[in-house]
Parts: C-alpha cells; structure tokens; sequence
C-alpha cells in the first residue's frame, strides 16, 4: 500500500466523516493535514490531522476511516504508523485524538488506540446532532421562546466583564481555552449573570455556514436550580430561527456531563445522531 498527503476532498470527507469533521476541516481556523493509503490507487483509508496555526508541534487526530473491502486487513495499523513517522519528521511531538464515533464502534476503537500507545484520556464524553426545525417542535423550547420576558436575561461575551469570566472559572478549577480562542464567536456565545456573577455558560460557534457547534456548557448549582439550561440554549439558538424556514441548519452539542447529556435526551426528542466523544494522546517525540 502507497501512503501519500493528500488536500482534503469535501465529497469524500461528507460521505464517510460526517458534518462535524467537515466543519473543522474545512473551516478557516484550523491548519489540515490529510494523509490517504492507496492501493493500486484506489483510496483504502484515510486519516485527517489538524492544529491551530503556530502550534505545529501539537497535532490532533480528527477522522480515521477505512473503506469497507478494505477493513480486518491491518491497512489503519500500517496507515498510523506512517503518519507518525511523517508527523515526527516535520516536527510534531504529540499527537491528541478527540474522535467521535458511533457507540457500537466505542470499544473497538479504544483497543485500537492503546494498541498503538496511545493514552485514554476520556470515554465518557457525548455528541449530540440535531436538526433545528425538528427542535423548534419541541414543547419545552417553545415555551421558553414565547416567555424569554419572564425569565433572567442571558448576555453575549462581549456584554460580560472578564474578570467575571475568570471567577467563574476559577471557582469551578476550568480552563478559560473555551472562552478566549477565536472560534468562540461572540454571536453565539451566552451566558447567565446574576448578582454581578457568572453562573453559567454555553460556548457555541459556527465553523462553516450551517452548523452551529455547541463545544462547552458550564451551570453551576444556582443555575440548575433556576432552570437555566434552556435559557442558555435558547439564546445561542435565536440568531438562528429565522434561518431555519430557509434551509437545514445543523446543532452539534458536545457534553462531557451525563447529568447535562441525559437531561437532554429528556427535553428533546432523540437527536439525529448520537456519538461517543474519545479522547487519546501519543506523545512521538524522538522516533
């Protein structure tokens, strides 16, 4: 089997990785490294590689994918192989894996992982997909858009002082990597304030027209209590409504909390697709 760097083809990525590896890869905020096995050169596998401009020596393991006649064969194993070889030879130390996949898959993948030394860092992590006008159906979001005057205001980033950002971030020993990157947009973005406070966050973007990605949520215990989820949600999702009527528009939430994940499955109907989020790490300095 040849293995070669290829430039990302938009067809085939759509019909094998999906929206949400297609949002990453062809945006505008991330640098890709695609690299494809061929046999007989026909594609046989693939593996797509990204990493924010000016941090080459970090890259993040976006997609695997192999054909179908081509799989149980060993063609992944020989495929990763090489790509480590190409990533430590243009100076790339570690490579992160934060992949989603379908549950049914979850394990097998896992095994694959370690195998290859990489270390599991979460299994636990969710990706919900939905289609928008499927989720202005439901009762519950509809009841909070007719009342958005009945219940505490929900601001944008830029409304909020960051000193209070980092309280809130502080207080719960999180990251502020959500909040200040670029891809946060603004637009997008809520929060709930209350008492000069920040109690909780919904952190969402859109990398390409059409899907919006909802990559971190944080409530803290005043914000449950005060039933602030929908709230938050709600105000991501109302710059998009009346887009809606006008063609399919796609929610991906990302939800590393079974509390937030199950309280989801609970307000909506079930999403469109539902994928585990794995997370791994290799570090390939030295090869």
């Amino acid at each position: 089997m040849k293995f070669v760097r290829v430039k990302p083809d938009r067809k085939i990525l759509e019909a094998t990785a999906g929206r949400a590896v297609c949002s990453v890869v062809f945006g505008e905020r991330y640098d890709i490294c695609m690299i494809a096995g061929l046999e007989d050169d026909e594609l046989a596998c693939y593996a797509v590689f990204s990493h924010i401009p000016g941090t080459d020596a970090e890259m993040y393991l976006e997609y695997l994918y192999t054909v179908p006649e081509f799989r149980e064969q060993g063609r992944v194993g020989e495929l990763f192989e090489y790509c480590e070889s190409y990533l430590a030879g243009i100076g790339v130390r570690i490579i992160n894996s934060r992949i989603d996949i379908v549950p049914q898959y979850a394990l097998e993948y896992n095994s694959f992982m370690t195998k290859n030394g990489f270390i599991p860092l979460n299994l636990t992590g969710r990706i919900l997909v939905y289609d928008l006008k499927d989720m202005l159906g439901a009762e519950t979001i509809q009841t909070v858009l007719n009342g958005r005057h009945l219940i505490p205001s929900v601001k944008k980033l830029k409304e909020i002082d960051k000193k209070y950002i980092n309280a809130f971030l502080a207080e719960g020993n999180r990251t502020g990597f959500y909040f200040y990157k670029e891809e946060c947009d603004e637009h997008y973005s809520r929060f709930y304030e209350a008492d000069q406070k920040i109690h909780g966050a919904m952190i969402a973007s859109m990398p390409v027209e059409g899907t919006l990605n909802i990559s971190a949520i944080y409530i803290d215990a005043q914000a449950k209590k005060n039933n602030m989820f929908l709230p938050l949600f709600c105000g991501c999702i109302e710059p998009l409504i009346s887009k809606a009527s006008q063609g399919k528009i796609t929610i991906i939430i990302n939800l590393n909390d079974e509390v937030l994940y199950n309280g989801m499955l609970k307000i909506f109907n079930p999403p469109e697709c539902e994928r585990l989020v794995l997370e791994h790490m290799k570090y390939i300095a030295g090869r």
